[in-house]
């Protein structure tokens, strides 16, 4: 019964992390099919992004933040593109100040909350997964990747 058990939780750990993991993706509110389409800034520096260039996209996101600085959309994607980049100041900086725009947008506290996962500060992730889940009862996203992170730290129940 204990090796079923195992079995079943290392499953369903290693599909939980795969779901973290593309949550993490570079793309994470809408997928752009096709950049002639495009006719927002923001819709088309995801396409961008999606298709590889991110350099692109930053200058797509750099138009709209110049034209709206408190654009959250646009400065979320950006701290993901810098996130995923590999530039977590940059990341960090972005996702704060759209969480100074609106401290409850749960997209923000999710996002925030990835990368505190990634960076290993578990307790902080925790923290802002209860409070993008507190605003947003229904975001999915916020209740798996807190389910992942309790499998992580061990806390099973």
């Amino acid at each position: 019964m204990r090796s079923k058990r195992r079995i079943k939780s290392g499953v369903f750990k290693s599909a939980l992390i795969l779901l973290m993991v593309s949550l993490l993706s570079p793309l994470p509110f809408a997928y752009a099919t096709d950049a002639q389409d495009q006719s927002d800034p923001i819709e088309k520096a995801i396409y961008l992004q999606h298709h590889g260039d991110r350099a692109g996209a930053l200058v797509l996101y750099e138009k709209v933040l110049q034209a709206d600085p408190n654009n959250s959309v646009a400065l979320i994607d950006r701290a993901v593109l810098h996130f995923s980049s590999g530039d977590r100041q940059k990341a960090y900086a972005d996702i704060n100040r759209a969480l100074k725009v609106n401290m409850i947008d749960y997209n923000a506290l999710r996002t925030r909350a990835d990368f505190k996962v990634d960076s290993s500060n578990l307790k902080g992730a925790m923290a802002d997964y209860n409070e993008a889940i507190k605003w947003n009862k229904k975001d999915a996203a916020a209740y798996t990747n807190r389910g992942i992170l309790y499998e992580k730290l061990g806390d099973t129940k």
